[in-house]
C-alpha cells in the first residue's frame, strides 16, 4: 500500500507556541483562518485541499472567514476570537479508509479542539479525503456551540509572569540626552529590520552595569505592549558580544551570542529546530537611518533579471529563483522608464513563487499599470492558445518588452508535477516570472522553467525542443490570499481586446525585475 501523509504547518505567524494540553470552548471564537497543508519539501496544498476546506467553511454562515489575519487589523479582542484551523490527512491508494483531521489553534499555538472524520475510498483518493473533510465539518458544525463573547480569552491573557521594564520611551529620551557621554554603544533606541519591533536597549537600574535590557517601546505584533522586556544581555570580555536571552514573538524564551557591529545588533536564534537571525538597526543620535547607511546600486552587482507583473497596486509576482540570493531588489517599467524598489513579502520556494511589495516614490508615485487579473487555471484546456511577455535574456536583445505565443500541451508538469502547465511558449532566461495569459488576457499560470537538455539526453537520449513549464495561477491564488492588500483597485479587464491590444495594455503592468548582490 502507498500511503502519503501531511499535517498542516502554522506558519503564516512571526510566533508560534508550544502546544497546551487543556482545549478551550469553541464558544470563544468567530474568526477562522485556513492554514495551507505543507507536505515533504515543503510543498503547499499541491492538492488543492486547503483550498477546499476554506470554501466549503465559507458556506456556513457561523464563521467569519478570513484570508489572512490582517483583515482584523491590531484589533486584539477580535485577534482573541480568531482560530486557524490546520488540516492533516491520510490518503490512500488503495481502498483503505482515508482520513481527515482538523486541528484548531488559537492565534499562540494552543491546541482549542480537534476532530476527525473517514470515508471509503470509492472512487479516486482525492476525492474520498474531500469526503472525509465534509464529515469532520457536519460533527464540527454539531460539536460548536453559538459563539459567547464572554468565552473570549484576551491572548496576552494567556501569558503569565510576563517580565516588563519600568522606563517610558519619553522616559528613555531622557536618559540617553543626560547621559550620552557615558552611554554603552549597545543604549539607544533600535528598530528590527522587517519594522516588527521598536526597542530600547539601557543598562539595568537594578543590576551590574554590565547588564543591559532591551525592551518594546512600539510593535506590530498584538502580543506586545510597550514596556515588554524583550531581550537581557550581558557583556563579555570580547567588544562588541554579548550572552543573550531574546524573547521570541510568542514570548518564548531562546539563548542567543548577540553581535554588535556599528549600528546592528544581530541575535542569532535557533527556534523550532530552525536556525535564524534577528536584526536590529540603530535610530537614535548615532545617526544611522532605517536600512542602515544607503546603498548605491553602482556599488552593487546585478545577480539576476527577470520578469514580474502585477497582482495589486503595490505587489508584483515573480518566481523565487528570479530574486534568490539577493540583497534588494527593484522593477523597471520600460513602458514608462520608471524604476521602483521591492520588499520581499513572501518568498515560496518550494512552488518556486514569491510575491513582493513597491515602494512608491517620494512623491507618492506608483506605476501607471493596473493588476492583472489572475484567475483559477482548473479551466485551462490543453491545446488552448497561450502567451507571455517578458524580457528574455535581460538587455541583450534590448531593454523593452518580448512577446512569445504557443499552446498549452499538458495540465502537467515533469513527471506529472500537478503545480505545473507544459507550455510551447519560447522561453529565454529572463522570462521568468512572466505571467502566462489566456485568450482572454488572464493570467492562468507564471511562466517557470524549460526542459533541461542534459536532464532530457541523460533521460531519454534526446534533445528537447521547446518544452516550457508554468506554475499554474491556482498556488499563486492562494499565495495571494495569505498577503495583506493596501487597498482594493479593479484589475484588467482585457478580454474584448485583440491580442496585439492586450499585449499594448499589458506593458504598463509587466517589469523586469533585477535582483542585486
Amino acid at each position: 500500500m502507498h500511503q502519503r501523509c501531511c499535517i498542516g504547518l502554522i506558519t503564516l505567524l512571526t510566533f508560534t507556541a508550544t502546544i497546551w494540553a487543556q482545549e478551550r470552548s469553541l464558544a470563544g471564537f468567530q474568526y477562522i483562518l485556513v492554514v495551507a497543508p505543507s507536505y515533504g519539501g515543503d510543498q503547499i496544498d499541491i492538492h488543492g485541499f486547503g483550498r477546499y476546506l476554506e470554501d466549503q467553511l465559507r458556506k456556513d454562515a457561523s464563521w467569519k472567514v478570513i484570508r489572512n489575519l490582517d483583515e482584523l487589523g491590531k484589533d486584539r479582542q477580535k485577534l482573541s476570537q480568531t482560530l486557524l484551523v490546520a488540516l492533516g490527512h491520510t490518503m490512500s491508494d488503495s481502498s483503505l479508509k482515508n482520513r481527515a483531521t482538523l486541528l484548531f489553534y488559537d492565534l499562540i499555538g494552543n491546541r482549542v479542539h480537534a476532530i476527525d472524520s473517514s470515508a471509503m475510498s470509492w472512487t479516486t483518493a482525492s476525492g474520498d479525503v474531500k469526503k472525509a473533510i465534509n464529515g469532520a465539518l457536519k460533527r464540527l458544525r454539531e460539536a460548536r456551540p453559538r459563539f459567547d463573547p464572554n468565552r473570549v480569552t484576551d491572548l496576552v491573557a494567556l501569558f503569565t509572569n510576563l517580565e516588563r521594564y519600568a522606563m517610558t520611551e519619553q522616559d528613555l529620551q531622557k536618559y540617553l540626552t543626560e547621559n550620552r557621554a557615558a552611554l554603552s554603544p549597545i543604549e539607544g533606541v533600535w528598530s528590527e529590520q522587517e519594522g516588527e519591533y521598536k526597542i530600547g536597549i539601557v543598562r539595568r537600574k537594578d543590576a551590574p552595569a554590565t547588564r543591559f535590557v532591551a525592551f518594546v517601546l512600539e510593535s506590530r505584533n498584538v502580543l506586545w505592549d510597550p514596556g515588554m522586556v524583550k531581550a537581557r544581555l550581558d557583556s563579555t570580555a570580547y567588544e562588541g558580544t554579548f550572552v543573550a536571552r531574546y524573547f521570541m514573538g510568542d514570548h518564548s524564551e531562546v539563548g542567543s551570542t548577540a553581535k554588535l557591529d556599528g549600528g546592528t545588533l544581530s541575535f542569532p536564534v535557533r527556534y523550532r529546530d530552525k536556525d535564524d537571525i534577528i536584526n536590529f538597526i540603530k535610530m537614535d543620535a548615532a545617526g544611522l537611518p532605517p536600512g542602515g547607511p544607503p546603498r548605491s546600486k553602482d556599488s552593487s552587482r546585478v545577480v539576476s533579471t527577470g520578469t514580474g507583473f502585477m497582482c495589486h497596486d503595490d505587489l508584483i509576482v515573480t518566481n523565487y529563483h528570479v530574486i534568490h540570493g539577493g540583497s534588494f531588489w527593484e522593477v523597471v517599467f520600460p513602458s514608462t522608464q520608471q524604476s521602483y524598489k521591492l520588499e520581499v513579502v513572501v518568498a515560496d520556494k518550494a512552488n518556486d513563487l514569491a510575491v513582493l511589495r513597491l515602494t512608491p516614490k517620494e512623491d507618492g508615485k506608483k506605476p501607471a499599470g493596473r493588476p492583472l487579473r489572475v484567475v483559477d487555471s482548473q479551466q485551462a484546456r490543453i491545446g488552448e492558445e497561450v502567451y507571455t511577455i517578458g524580457f528574455p535574456l535581460g538587455d541583450l536583445l534590448g531593454s523593452g518588452h518580448k512577446a512569445a505565443t504557443g499552446v498549452l500541451s499538458a495540465t502537467v508538469g515533469l513527471e506529472d508535477d500537478p503545480r505545473m502547465f507544459q507550455l510551447t511558449v519560447p522561453a529565454q532566461p529572463g522570462n521568468s516570472g512572466g505571467p502566462v495569459l489566456n485568450a482572454s488576457g488572464q493570467v492562468i499560470g507564471v511562466l517557470a522553467s524549460t526542459l533541461s537538455v542534459e536532464y532530457l539526453y541523460r533521460k531519454q537520449q534526446h534533445l528537447p525542443q521547446n518544452v516550457n513549464f508554468a506554475i499554474r495561477s491556482d498556488y499563486l491564488l492562494f499565495l495571494l490570499r495569505q498577503v495583506p492588500k493596501s487597498s482594493d483597485m479593479v484589475p484588467l479587464d482585457l478580454s474584448s481586446f485583440s491580442r496585439a491590444d492586450q499585449i499594448a495594455r499589458l506593458q504598463d503592468s509587466v517589469g523586469q525585475i533585477k535582483t542585486f548582490k
